[in-house]
């Protein structure tokens, strides 16, 4: 697969998929990804360590509806070159913790549904997420009702964030830390307006 360029779609709606072996793949060249493993629903581990993703730019929807995923380890994943991560997790609804602390995100403009119900997702490491590019973050955590991170607002360019935690937070423990600039606290604070009126509580607003 070295002079393979795209694989959006390679394994779309494989519903029935128990395990995958990828071992031998070899992504160097691949520069689009998205919705690759969208729908394969019956994997509940999926080994990509030997993924090589510096020259991906698109990852939307790559693991939408891996509903069965348990965990996820992208530890080796290079993102310095993805313009879009709308609905990458969306409805992982089994994972419980994430770590993208090594996720490369100057360059996302798009975030719209990247965790939209993934309703067992605890511990979620953003620490690394730079959102200064993103113009769209709509329903990014939506009935992620457990959730426990934060997430640095950086773009005045932000102007899509409708329901981004609309049905979220539920859960007594969870909680949110949205952190602000000057030029990005008013958008902070209408993030925070979209989670109920009972849960807003659980979302700090931090000058950083």
């Amino acid at each position: 697969t070295s002079k393979v360029t795209a694989m959006y779609g390679m394994f779309y709606g494989c519903s029935s998929l128990t395990s995958l072996d990828l071992s031998s793949f070899n992504t160097s060249s691949v520069t689009i990804m998205y919705d690759m493993f969208k729908i394969c629903s019956s994997l509940t581990s999926l080994d990509l360590s030997s993924f090589n993703t510096t020259n991906v730019t698109k990852m939307n929807g790559m693991f939408q509806s891996c509903s069965s995923l348990t965990n996820l380890d992208l530890s080796s994943f290079n993102t310095s070159n993805v313009t879009n991560m709308d609905s990458v997790f969306s409805d992982c609804s089994s994972l419980t913790s994430l770590d993208l602390s090594n996720f490369n995100t100057s360059k996302v403009t798009s975030m719209n549904y990247m965790f939209w119900y993934c309703s067992s997702l605890t511990s979620l490491d953003l620490s690394s997420f730079n959102t200064s590019s993103v113009t769209n973050m709509g329903n990014m955590f939506y009935a992620c009702k457990k959730i426990q991170t934060e997430i640095n607002i950086m773009s005045t360019g932000t102007t899509s964030y409708s329901q981004m935690f609309t049905n979220a937070l539920t859960d007594p423990e969870a909680y949110v830390i949205l952190g602000y600039t000057s030029d990005t606290q008013s958008i902070a604070t209408a993030m925070k307006a979209t989670a109920s009126t009972a849960n807003q509580s659980k979302i700090t607003l931090k000058a950083i």
